[in-house]
């Protein structure tokens, strides 16, 4: 119960935050229907076609040439928009007045980073998609393994990016060095987001779960509100939460980068998050 607490007072901690700098919501909100027309605008043509039916269970050379082209646009929207939001972030964290369009501003001032480090992630992400479609079931646990070493070690490189204003190479070498002398057990911060959110999640089950009960006995007219409302409610929070995730992440940043703690934010919370390694010995308290 003492870690949901904890977990509990981190949410509230970047609520606050979200509280006094609402517009920081509009960047998960643009960013998520943005990826949902790409997805539509590559997939739709593509499955009224004969493009993707093969009896084959691996994918041609066309494949993944669009699977590429998907990864780079996807890429580019999500790191943008985070970008967006990561700079809101930090000027509200730092005390500074800022708007939704301060952030498409700043994020734009760095477009050839971000369209370079999207470039890379697609290159990634289909390298890894490849591999995994011609090796065994403990090939594909390996590279799961190296894509998720990959997410650590480019954990902060879109703020390195935006805020520190370095190129996508030396950003994923200064991010690898601040995961590196910052990294304790785990990246607390997120895990207990995630655990906050999965509770809260949770509670959507009621109302869809009422609603098909209404409509196992035919009141299709209490059916469908019950149903939207359980939709309505997860989308949400998952605007929420990733605002609130994007805001704590850029508190993780200046901590790991300044060794100062954000304004607004507990600083035993935040150490938890980032446990420091200081001659073999971590110091701050106990993780969650």
């Amino acid at each position: 119960m003492g870690r949901f607490l904890r977990s509990w007072s981190l949410v509230k901690e970047s609520y606050r935050v979200l509280k006094s700098t609402p517009n920081l919501a509009f960047f998960p909100v643009i960013s998520g229907i943005a990826c949902l027309i790409a997805t539509i605008s590559f997939f739709l043509p593509l499955a009224l076609t004969s493009t993707f039916k093969s009896n084959s269970t691996q994918l041609t050379v066309v494949h993944y040439i669009v699977l590429f082209l998907f990864y780079f646009v996807t890429y580019f929207i999500v790191i943008f928009f985070n970008a967006g939001l990561v700079s809101c972030a930090h000027d509200a964290l730092s005390g500074k007045p800022t708007t939704y369009h301060d952030g498409l501003r700043n994020a734009s001032s760095r477009m050839g980073a971000i369209l370079m480090w999207s470039l890379i992630s697609a290159t990634v992400g289909t390298v890894l998609r490849a591999l995994s479609e011609r090796v065994p079931m403990v090939g594909k646990l390996i590279l799961a393994l190296l894509g998720g070493a990959w997410s650590l070690v480019t954990y902060f490189v879109i703020p390195v990016m935006v805020i520190e204003r370095v190129e996508p190479a030396p950003a994923i070498k200064r991010s690898f060095a601040m995961v590196r002398t910052t990294w304790g057990e785990r990246v607390i911060g997120g895990l207990a987001m995630g655990s906050v959110f999965l509770v809260l999640m949770l509670a959507g089950f009621i109302p869809i779960s009422l609603g098909i009960i209404a409509a196992v006995n035919g009141l299709w007219i209490v059916c469908v509100p019950l149903i939207l409302i359980s939709l309505l409610y997860w989308m949400t929070l998952a605007i929420i939460g990733s605002t609130l995730s994007g805001i704590f992440n850029t508190a993780v940043y200046i901590f790991a980068s300044t060794g100062q703690v954000p304004a607004g934010f507990s600083e035993e919370y935040v150490r938890m998050a980032f446990v420091q390694k200081q001659q073999g010995r971590m110091f701050g308290r106990e993780p969650f």
